[in-house]
This record gives C-alpha cells, structure tokens and sequence, in this order.
C-alpha cells in the first residue's frame, strides 16, 4: 500500500525470490541491481526448522480429531477481494462435518473473530478453530501452515507462501482485478482447483480428491522454485552474514 516511491529511499533491498523483482517491475519501481541482496523466503526457515513437529499447533487449538484432515481457510481482506464474510459459515457448516476448519483471516479482519468464535458456538459446530494473525508469538503463519492438510484461499499471497508444503490448494474465484501482472511461470492460476462459490460447486468433492490424488504436487514444486530463492531454511542466515558484512 502507499506510494511504491518510498522502496527508493532504501540502501538495500533483501530480495525473496523472481516473483518479488515482478513485483517491483509491476509498481514501476527499477532499483539498482547492487542493492538488490538474494536472500529467499525468511518466513520459511521456521516452516522447514520445525517439520516433523506438525501437530503441535492442532494441540495449541485444541483440536480434538487429531487424525482428521485439517483444512485451513485464510483469505485475504476486503480490499484483495477477500471472501472472509461471503464464505466463513458456508464453509464452517459444510466442512466442520468431516474435517478440522482452521480459519485464519487477514490482519485486519482479525477484529472479527470474537463474532466468528460466538457464531460457531451457537451453530454447535465442533471441529471449526481460529487462528489469530495478530498473535505473532503464538500463532506464527507458518506453525498453521504445518499443521494443516489443505489451504483454501482467494487472492491472498498466503497462496504462494504456503507453496512451502507441497500440500493442495484450492483458490475461489472471485472477481477482484486489481491485481498484481505476474509473468505466467509465478502464476498460481491454472496451476490449482477453483473454487466457484456462486454456483453448486462442491468444495467437499474438490478437498476429497485433492487429498487423495495431489494432482498439482509437481507443478507446485517448479512454481514455488520460480517464485522463491533457495528454500533452504537458512534466509535469515544471508540476512544476518549481509548485515555483518557491511
């Protein structure tokens, strides 16, 4: 948000992969290529730092069906196009039946989840569970990334994130056009189930066989490789070994 002039007041910019420079090309922004520091992802060091110690976070929740499939749903805010209030009791009715629902929302919409807490309680769901974005201590993107199955989202850049998991993804269609331009090999459309939420599509149908088949497992690997440097684990280490360096 704001005037994308103000990346030009920066010495260095600490680069997380070909899809970031897009994004700087997208807004018109040319940086010098000597103030341009390849570093990777750093969000994913604690993702791949912690694999193995997946459940973890289901326990945090409180989640009762350890066993059971875990879908998270975290969708961007109004202004993406985010489909939190058009999709959250659909998807809270349909999904809590078979599955663990994490929702997760955007930041700014984390003000509502007092209300979605209250809504799920008087519904009598009981395999619906919210993650609070705003709890970076406790509720770090990446420990819900972990401790899900599947990722249900819209325009978030959650969708390119959770790439970091190899785990299916299924994207709603919405209608928002005030997008970034992404060239077509860092471009998740075409690349995972969609999601029409006008029309009688079944999103049950659509987890159950992305579950089972992973149709998209291969093309989720060369996508995330076109998106991000290294995905290694040690971006904050080049981080780090620059600011030491300078």
């Amino acid at each position: 948000g704001g005037n994308p002039e103000i990346l030009l007041s920066y010495d260095y910019h600490f680069i997380s992969g070909p899809k970031h420079l897009a994004k700087l090309e997208d807004v018109g922004i040319r940086i010098p290529e000597d103030r341009l520091i390849p570093i990777g992802n750093p969000r994913f060091d604690n993702y791949l730092s912690n694999v193995g110690k997946e459940k973890s976070y289901l326990r945090y929740l409180g989640v009762r069906e350890i066993s059971q499939p875990t879908v998270l749903y975290a969708p961007t805010w109004k202004w993406g196009g985010g489909t939190l209030r058009k999709l959250v009791y659909r998807l809270g009715r349909e999904l809590s039946k078979d599955y663990n629902l994490i929702v997760r929302p955007h930041h700014f919409d984390a003000h509502l989840l007092p209300w979605l807490k209250f809504w799920a309680r008087s519904q009598g769901l009981k395999h619906i569970y919210f993650s609070n974005p705003n709890n970076i201590v406790y509720e770090d993107t990446m420990d819900v990334f972990a401790s899900s199955d599947i990722l249900i989202s819209d325009t978030s850049s959650i969708l390119y994130e959770y790439l970091i998991t190899g785990n299916p993804i299924i994207r709603v269609r919405t209608d928002e056009s005030d997008l970034h331009s992404m060239p077509t090999e860092m471009n998740i459309l075409g690349k995972a189930d969609v999601f029409d939420a006008s029309t009688k599509d079944n999103i049950s149908a659509k987890i159950s066989r992305n579950l089972k088949e992973q149709p998209f497992r291969e093309v989720y690997k060369k996508l995330i490789s076109n998106c991000f440097y290294f995905n290694d684990g040690h971006s904050t280490d080049r981080a780090v070994d620059f600011i030491s360096s300078l």
